[in-house]
């Protein structure tokens, strides 16, 4: 497993979605927080290219001892075992019992069981494969044991009476959670755990087992939040950002107040960015008319087209995730983010403020994250002691009709919107990074050389396209 992604595109970029698609530049932005994506390497040798289940279920035996093993609890082991069904016979639930524990849990909650196959082979011609698959999810961490009796009932059929065994255990406050194994759309599989299901006739069984024994969305919720590196399913404050930006000549406070993470692999976030420097809210001009508004009020305003305004809510599905923890390694993360926000242009530090009907702002981006480790480790944690990344992102962008008019934006409220960023990942926990982000031209009248004889004509500048300065803190989860 390894921490792909604790990776900060910065000061804008909106990088990552929206976890990652909320960074940013100037006036209003957030770093993406840090992702934990399942090592590369290992992934490979965890999925065998076909696992041919039905092979690996072995003829069930009388007076056999099948054992399940150490499970942690709130997990679960599977284990198959086929069965020989002569012509003429049939092996349904009624035929199988597994009676009251000798020792340890209720086994009517432990132990689970389907059936897949041909078990119904009363009208065959040949005998027919039945496959018997167990799954044990202990509730406590003791050793449990079972009489299992499965009758075939019939011409030539036959009865085993098998002993179920298997320890529950509690998970150590040291061991590494494990994210989503998969490389599209990770967040979004069923489990992390193909290795369980080549045990089964097929993953489905392997997901049927899963939620008999009430395990299922526990596991998917614990992979979901160990790839946000969460430490549960809502978090707060996860990670908060300084960003200055020369056009603006401001910097800005952002933070995540709250995160949500969702069982299809979204993630919901709610964040603010406030504002510490000049700013003035603007005066509404009429359609057709060219606003006269200062340098860096204009440039405050495009900050905040670009990083979703002053008060925000995001979302974001992740696409595609590579990862390699190893010195040396490279992560490569793709994701769709969307954002909807409002903008208080006037909302810096140590004020109150009133507003009715703010402006909002929309944004629909695809983002992207290539991050390269370096090749020493830390000596403390023999993790990689730093990373260098680059990430962009570029998408749709909607503004309201007023504040696209106040603030001179030339091609109105429909514009395309993106922006990157390179920077330096300390040890997974301090981001320091420089972005530069793409937009609209706007045109306005300086307010710096109003009363001027003669007026002079207005300006027409891109304030996207200006440079932020950005550093963010994430602090590290218990599931990292």
């Amino acid at each position: 497993m390894l921490r792909a992604i604790k990776y900060f595109p910065p000061i804008g970029v909106v990088c990552l979605g929206l976890a990652i698609g909320s960074f940013g530049v100037g006036a209003n932005a957030q770093a993406p927080r840090s992702m934990n994506v399942r090592n590369a390497t290992a992934k490979v040798a965890a999925q065998p290219a076909v696992p041919a289940a039905t092979n690996n279920c072995k003829d069930l035996v009388n007076n056999d001892t099948p054992n399940f093993g150490t499970v942690i609890v709130g997990q679960a082991h599977l284990w198959c075992s086929k069965i020989s069904i002569p012509v003429g016979a049939i092996l349904n639930e009624s035929g199988i019992q597994i009676q009251v524990a000798s020792k340890g849990d209720d086994s009517s909650k432990v132990f689970k069981y389907l059936l897949t196959g041909t078990c119904d082979n009363s009208k065959g011609t040949a005998a027919a494969n039945c496959y018997l698959s167990i799954g044990f999810g202990p509730l406590t961490a003791v050793e449990t044991t079972a009489l299992m009796v499965v009758t075939v009932a019939g011409p030539g059929g036959s009865v085993f009476n098998d002993t179920l065994d298997g320890i529950g255990t509690q998970p150590s406050p040291t061991a590494k959670c494990q994210p989503p194994n998969a490389y599209w759309f990770p967040a979004s599989h069923g489990y992390s755990s193909p290795n369980d299901f080549a045990g089964v006739p097929d993953r489905g069984t392997g997901e049927k087992l899963y939620r008999l024994l009430g395990v299922g969305q526990k596991i998917r919720s614990a992979e979901i939040n160990c790839y946000y590196a969460t430490n549960d399913t809502v978090s707060f404050f996860n990670q908060i950002q300084s960003v200055y930006n020369g056009a603006s000549t401001s910097a800005s406070v952002s933070a995540d107040l709250a995160s949500l993470n969702f069982l299809d692999g979204m993630q919901m976030t709610l964040g603010t960015n406030i504002q510490a420097g000049p700013g003035a809210a603007p005066t509404a001009v009429a359609k057709g008319t060219t606003p006269t508004l200062s340098a860096t009020s204009a440039a405050q305003a495009a900050q905040n087209m670009l990083y979703g305004g002053t008060i925000f809510a995001s979302g974001m599905l992740p696409v595609y995730a590579y990862s390699d923890a190893s010195p040396g390694g490279t992560t490569l993360m793709v994701d769709f983010a969307a954002k909807e926000g409002v903008d208080i242009q006037n909302f810096t530090s140590g004020t109150s403020t009133s507003l009715t009907s703010p402006p909002s702002h929309f944004t629909f981006k695809v983002e992207g994250y290539l991050e390269y480790n370096s090749t020493n480790l830390n000596a403390a944690t023999n993790g990689i002691a730093g990373s260098v990344f680059v990430a962009g992102s570029y998408g749709y962008s909607y503004t309201s009709h007023g504040y696209a008019r106040d603030y001179g934006i030339a091609t109105g409220v429909n514009n395309g919107i993106g922006q990157v960023s390179a920077g330096v990942n300390a040890s997974g926990v301090a981001k320091i990074a420089i972005s530069r982000g793409f937009g609209p031209n706007q045109t306005y009248f300086d307010s710096a050389t109003s009363g001027q004889t003669p007026a002079p004509p207005p300006v027409t500048v891109n304030n996207f396209k200006t440079w932020s300065f950005g550093i963010t803190y994430q602090p590290k989860s218990s599931s990292n």
